[in-house]
């Protein structure tokens, strides 16, 4: 059985515990999620497949996945998870956002996890020859938004959580920059 990170809120470190047992215990796991972007600013899905134990046949980021050790580097969890489910190697990766992300109920368990979120941009081929992911797509930005609004489950709830923190934080960055650039004209 594999092992994943267990963190306190703010995603300290504390141990490791077994995948299911850390799932029962309603523990905080920490994952990475990644969300790829071609050059036309569309958003790679993948769809979960059915054999996955977490939100089987639901929407979900590029890739994502937990860290498998206490002393495992976030970076190089979502290299690792990028390569085994898309076959992406060498893929630079910026990190985006860090924080507690309360994914749901799954089979009567409260999923909980501390997640960081990273993103690439990427037009190159990938290979869903994986037994995670039963299919993917490419999606603009505002088409996906009016997706999960109108069809909420076919998302896994942590990728929903994951998305609207991406976004408000890209939104508050480009503010940001806004009023620099006024600031100094």
């Amino acid at each position: 059985m594999s092992k994943v990170a267990i963190t306190d809120k703010n995603g300290k470190v504390l141990e490791e515990e077994e995948f299911i047992t850390a799932l029962k215990k309603g523990l905080i796991r920490k994952v990475v999620r990644i969300f790829i972007f071609n050059s036309k600013g569309e958003l790679f899905q993948q769809k979960r497949s059915d054999n996955v134990f977490l939100f089987p046949g639901k929407w979900d980021s590029s890739a994502s996945g937990h860290v498998d050790h206490a002393d495992e580097k976030v970076l190089d969890s979502a290299k690792r998870e990028v390569e085994e489910e898309l076959g992406i190697t060498n893929l630079d990766l910026k990190e985006e956002v860090s924080f507690y992300n309360d994914e749901g109920i799954h089979d009567n368990m409260v999923l909980k996890c501390f997640e960081t979120i990273f993103s690439a941009t990427y037009d190159g081929k990938l290979n869903l020859e994986n037994w995670e992911v039963s299919e993917g797509r490419w999606i603009k930005k505002e088409e996906l938004d009016k997706e999960i609004k109108q069809f909420p489950k076919n998302f896994s709830e942590g990728f929903v959580n994951s998305w609207k923190k991406y976004k408000e934080k890209n939104n508050v960055s480009r503010k940001h920059l806004n009023k620099k650039k006024t600031s100094h004209q």
